[in-house]
């Protein structure tokens, strides 16, 4: 059986309002992926694992 070629994965910086945030997110084959809960802090939001649904619920602060 032959080799299978993991994904490439290209790591990305993540600018939120002009202002870098100290993680990194992922682009692989085209799609962005970046770290919820930093994201979600970075702006003084929650988030919440819905697990009946296996859904991430993001709420802003208001």
């Amino acid at each position: 059986m032959g080799k299978v070629d993991k994904p490439k994965q290209v790591l990305v910086a993540i600018s939120l309002n002009g202002s870098l945030l100290s993680v990194t997110g992922l682009l692989q084959e085209g799609v962005s992926m970046l770290p919820v809960c930093a994201v979600a802090n970075a702006v003084g939001g929650k988030v919440e694992w819905i697990a009946a649904t296996q859904v991430v619920r993001l709420t802003a602060k208001t």
